[in-house]
């Protein structure tokens, strides 16, 4: 449950409050951006004695004791581009690496969490981890945090008081605050090093990308966002970090100015993640993952309430088991399987694919409907022609799910009478999607403007009107 019962222009006015927080030249309310999302947002976040004991700990250690992770040694070289890869997922891979030819005679140096993704990547660019930027003269931190801290905390304190901030989150925040200052000097560090000319990353509002993008913005430094996700109603996306945002299509372009981005910084280049087809037949994907021949209806999960994805697997799962449907449910991941130990155990019958075992590409193709909440893949699978459903089965408001009905033209169901009603159609009635896939075709022009490799030029050539490269 949101703790602050903030609606999206809530949470959009508590980040700007923490704006009046400066350090270094960069205003902080967006370097915690994430926080605001995933746990004063969405919820997800623990108030429990454990969690705050360690959040606790962990401030009193890096505010008093040691510095941020950090390389004493880092020499980097200069390079025209920095370019951040969050892992090594497709979701993100295949953001960044059909932009590499275009600046294939550029110095690049590349920023990720995990040694997988070096792997992956065909260039002879520069390597750091997150966690292995130059390290930053902790005492000159001390001091220098130390001079801002009584003001900030007075003015932080009245900030989350107004707000009705839980104590526990006040806590959280506050400790994310003190390392983004750690952070903001480490990127000076390192941006002074490598000298580049532009920052290109997959989402301008992570934890450790905002630090970089916020402080290179303040050095002169141009920056572009991709976007890696559905914007359910700019929550996760807006205020706009960077100084542009390379979005999929007309609609995306309408929510960030809707949000309150200048039209000017948001440009519509498509998505070089999505093509039209899956790169496996549906035969084969059943094959592979030991499916029958009966049509597949496909479950995706996303990250919200616990209790919620809960209610969402138990709604799917007794409809499926109503209507003696193949069912499966595909995790978030984010998630463990652990989550829904008590489901498996009521419903044998539903299969359950971890995205770690199960690329997403089988599970779409596998699939004969897709089933959602919010998730951004529905949005793919219905650029990939397959029907999609829409869960609207949880007392909260739909985001990308309302996109899904209300634009995309799909199928909502209410409740599980609605949803055993929905696929028993499914099952015995070929002409019932028909409507709902005409529909779709119509909004994907809007909602993708070009694909795969169209789209890749698409960025590269506006990052190249801005940004002299080689």
């Amino acid at each position: 449950m949101n703790p602050l019962q903030m609606n999206l222009k809530g949470i959009k006015e508590f980040e700007e409050a923490l704006n009046e927080l400066r350090f270094d030249g960069v205003e902080m309310g967006g370097t915690i951006s994430q926080l605001i999302y995933i746990e004063i947002y969405l919820g997800n976040s623990s108030s429990s004695l454990k969690a705050r004991l360690a959040t606790y700990l962990r401030t009193i250690k890096y505010r008093y004791l040691t510095p941020l992770s950090g390389n004493s040694e880092a020499n980097i070289s200069k390079s025209d581009i920095i370019l951040t890869i969050q892992g090594d997922r497709p979701h993100y891979l295949n953001l960044i690496l059909p932009l590499l030819s275009g600046f294939s005679q550029s110095e690049k140096t590349f920023i990720t969490h995990t040694e997988a993704v070096q792997k992956k990547i065909p260039s002879d660019g520069h390597f750091l981890s997150f966690t292995d930027l130059p390290l930053l003269d902790y005492k000159k931190w001390k001091q220098d945090f130390g001079k801002v801290e009584k003001e900030w905390r007075r003015l932080f304190n009245e900030i989350c008081a107004h707000f009705d901030l839980p104590a526990y989150l006040c806590e959280k925040a506050w400790s994310e605050l003190v390392f983004q200052t750690m952070r903001i000097r480490m990127s000076e560090l390192l941006l002074q090093q490598v000298q580049p000319k532009v920052i290109v990353t997959e989402m301008d509002r992570n934890y450790f990308v905002a630090p970089l993008v916020l402080k290179a913005r303040d050095m002169g430094i141009k920056t572009f966002t991709l976007v890696h996700g559905v914007l359910n109603k700019g929550a996760a996306f807006v205020p706009l970090l960077a100084d542009y945002v390379l979005c999929w299509g007309a609609s995306q372009k309408d929510v960030f100015v809707d949000m309150g981005t200048e039209p000017g910084r948001v440009v519509v280049t498509g998505s070089s993640y999505y093509s039209r087809e899956t790169s496996i037949k549906q035969s084969e994907a059943k094959s592979l993952l030991g499916l029958k021949d009966d049509p597949v209806m496909l479950l995706i999960t996303n990250p919200i309430d616990m209790e919620h994805r809960l209610k969402l697997v138990d709604t799917f799962g007794e409809s499926i088991r109503s209507c003696n449907a193949q069912g499966i449910v595909r995790l978030h991941p984010s998630e463990t399987i652990d989550t829904y130990f008590s489901a498996a155990s009521k419903f044998p019958d539903l299969v359950f694919h971890m995205p770690k075992d199960v690329p997403l590409e089988q599970s779409i193709a596998s699939s004969d409907v897709l089933f959602v909440h919010d998730s951004g893949v529905g949005n793919e699978a219905i650029i990939k022609k397959k029907a999609v459903v829409v869960m609207d089965v949880l007392p909260v408001p739909l985001g990308n799910g309302d996109e899904l009905i209300n634009q995309a033209g799909c199928i909502s169901v209410k409740d599980k009478d609605e949803l055993t009603t929905c696929i028993s159609s499914i099952l015995n009635d070929p002409l019932f999607l028909d409507e709902a896939r005409k529909k779709n075709e119509e909004y994907i022009s809007k909602f993708c403007a070009a694909f795969g490799l169209d789209a890749a030029e698409n960025v590269i050539r506006e990052i190249k009107k801005h940004v002299e490269l080689h």
